[in-house]
């Protein structure tokens, strides 16, 4: 999963860069790169929240963590703690612990 911190972070390194070497034309297209990933995250979290709503879920909270409980009585997750009290997104744990939506690290490890 993409993690938009870093993303932001080499956006900014190469701003520095730029600015450093008075490259406008540089500076200019980088700061257009940056927007255009502000435009990113806000329409990746409006989509998010599009499938969230057309999505049900049995949310059991356990092992530091939220667990799906499908009817069939088997659990789906982990998922985010953070993300589902707050905003009700269902963010899948990477590899038990760490949320690639809000870089949470707790799980159920």
């Amino acid at each position: 999963m993409i993690n938009l911190k870093d993303i932001t972070n080499t956006a900014k390194t190469a701003l520095d860069i730029a600015n450093e070497l008075k490259n406008i034309e540089l500076k200019e297209a980088i700061l257009d790169l940056k927007e255009k990933m502000i435009e990113l995250r806000e329409e990746n979290i409006a989509l998010k929240e599009q499938l969230q709503e057309k999505q049900t879920y049995n949310m059991l909270f356990e092992k530091n963590a939220y667990w799906n409980l499908k009817e069939d009585g088997t659990k789906e997750g982990p998922f985010c703690v953070t993300c589902w009290d707050y905003n009700k997104i269902a963010s899948r744990l990477i590899d038990g612990y760490w949320c690639g939506i809000c870089s949470t690290k707790r799980g159920h490890k």
